[in-house]
């Protein structure tokens, strides 16, 4: 047994060895594209971190770090796997406590997730439209911005497409040499275990979606194969259950039964009417157009496939919708896991259009011309409706928004015409539809480069970085006076030392700095056994000095 696990390690690492000898060129120019996913974090008219639930994953990352406890840093039972909080906190112990470090595993893990999306189009499809697949997936709205984001999700959503990768690449290659490719198998073990880890129960939606993959693949394979897909499992759960072993050491069986009782809220008891238009609305919106195109499939195309074309391509998917349709929670990042599945399904349209059908003679290109044009006149609509309503406020602070999308409405106009009006053919068909996923990809990066979007609490960054605080915050313990909800999230993560305070501000040391809320700031005025002087103001807090003598 132990002759054999090392056998697969070390076929594992070999493969890796001629995986990176034999790297394929489309990984470079994908890799090249998604460096926007870097730019604009740490500027200070760039992103700031959304109160929830940005600056709750980095909050709780920082008090992993600050409490040095990587296991039960809370001081009662978590509803989550303490995973959720590791890569933020190890991407903030390796670069410090900041914006970048926050959301640096989510765009390695994006880029991660369009590398292995491409490779997992092309077990189905040309390298053409495989390209497209990865570049549909970066486009798509949704993705660019928890792409941005620092929270879990884009790493989960990448251990479970590469664990269902792992399982393809194993039923493609095991006929012809089995002792090499169960590596595959054990990896694919090893990302459920990890993926469950940064996820908790939110892994079964997925999980449940890919047991036809998974089902017909264990059929075709022998026992061997099976036992090293469990080992895998067993190790990628490992860090789940040391981390369940000390929280249960803790805080007893009520650490299990907050874990399970979160995931029994957000499923159970969910209205089906309400997800019914929730999710579909979201999905074609926030994956547009990738969300339309996969449609065109789903009609067309999925008559003549293999089973596991069959079960990774539509059944995946299609499971996985109507699982949502059923969830009592409603947030639009639950559908992120079908984004890489919607972008294949693109492709593959795409891809059946170029070579296995004659463009001429399909209907397809107009009506997308059609959809792409509208697209068109909404943005610029919306524009110009901004500009002639100037006494809204929401339009005024959503026209620089929409005067930012106007080169991408002009992109989908010439899209459109040129797919109405002129004769196509199947290269600049394919060219067109390259050259409208990188614009949509860049103009939408841009807006959360400058700042436009993705920047709810750019004052919290100005009121930190100030000249009359910055100095005060980095060198002092600042004491926060009875502060709680999303100001409490953000000051937990931009404040490099605080101490939270709910008892009298009189029984603080001497010459403290705190932040109060201005009505109670105003009330200690009033109290002559300590003088109170303000700083500086957020919102509705205020930064202050109290002296006793």
């Amino acid at each position: 047994m132990i002759n054999r696990i090392s056998n697969v390690i070390h076929n594992q690492f070999t493969l890796h060895r001629n995986f990176l000898i034999k790297i394929d060129p489309n990984v470079i120019l994908i890799i090249f594209i998604s460096l926007f996913y870097f730019l604009g974090y740490g500027a200070d008219n760039s992103q700031s971190l959304i109160a929830h639930d940005e600056a709750i994953y980095g909050g709780r990352a920082r008090l992993i770090l600050d409490s040095n406890n990587w296991f039960t840093p809370f001081e009662a039972p978590h509803h989550k796997t303490i995973g959720s909080y590791w890569l933020i906190a190890f991407s903030m112990k390796f670069l410090g406590i900041s914006e970048l470090s926050a959301r640096l595993p989510s765009a390695i893990f994006s880029i991660f997730s369009c590398i292995t999306t491409y490779f997992l189009a092309k077990k189905f499809m040309s390298s053409w439209a495989s390209i497209l697949s990865s570049l549909f997936l970066m486009s798509s709205p949704l993705w660019i911005q928890y792409s941005r984001y620092a929270s879990p999700d884009i790493p989960y959503i990448f251990f479970i497409l590469f664990s269902i990768f792992c399982v393809i690449d194993f039923d493609e290659k095991c006929s012809k040499s089995s002792s090499k490719v169960s590596a595959t198998l054990f990896l694919s073990g090893i990302s459920i275990g990890l993926a469950f880890f940064l996820r908790s129960f939110m892994i079964l939606l997925p999980l449940a979606a890919s047991l036809p993959i998974y089902i017909y693949v264990f059929t075709r394979s022998n026992k061997a194969h099976h036992i090293t897909f469990i080992f895998g499992l067993i190790i990628g759960l490992l860090p789940t259950f040391i981390s369940l072993s000390f929280a249960l050491s803790q805080y007893g069986l009520a650490s299990f039964y907050s874990l399970f009782g979160f995931a029994t809220d957000k499923v159970v008891g969910g209205s089906f009417i309400k997800s019914l238009f929730f999710y579909p609305t979201n999905i074609f919106l926030l994956s547009f157009p990738a969300g339309l195109i996969a449609l065109y499939s789903l009609k067309h195309f999925y008559k003549g496939l293999t089973k596991l074309e069959l079960y990774t391509l539509y059944i995946f998917p299609l499971i996985l919708v109507i699982l949502l349709l059923f969830m009592s929670s409603r947030h639009a990042h639950y559908t992120l896991i079908l984004y890489p599945s919607i972008s294949i399904l693109s492709a593959l349209t795409i891809d059946n259009l170029l070579f296995k059908t004659k463009i001429t003679q399909s209907y397809f290109p107009f009506y997308l011309s059609i959809i792409i044009f509208l697209a068109s006149i909404c943005l610029s609509t919306f524009y110009l409706i901004s500009k002639l309503y100037v006494g809204l406020p929401i339009l005024n602070s959503l026209q620089p928004i929409f005067l930012r999308l106007l080169p991408l409405a002009l992109i989908y106009f010439i899209f459109s015409i040129s797919l109405i009006f002129n004769p196509i053919g199947k290269k600049n068909f394919f060219v067109l539809l390259l050259l409208l996923s990188i614009s949509q990809y860049l103009t939408l990066s841009d807006l959360y480069i400058s700042g436009l979007m993705g920047n709810p609490n750019s004052e919290i960054k100005y009121f930190v970085d100030s000249a009359s605080t910055k100095e005060i915050l980095s060198n002092n313990l600042v004491y926060l006076v009875d502060i709680n909800g999303k100001s409490k999230t953000l000051f937990q993560f931009y404040i490099p030392r605080f101490q939270h305070h709910k008892q009298s501000i009189s029984s603080l040391p001497n010459q403290s700095y705190i932040i109060i809320d201005q009505d109670q700031f105003h009330n200690a005025q009033k109290d002559d056994s300590f003088q109170i002087t303000a700083i500086s103001d957020y919102k509705q807090w205020m930064l202050a000095k109290i002296n006793f003598e």
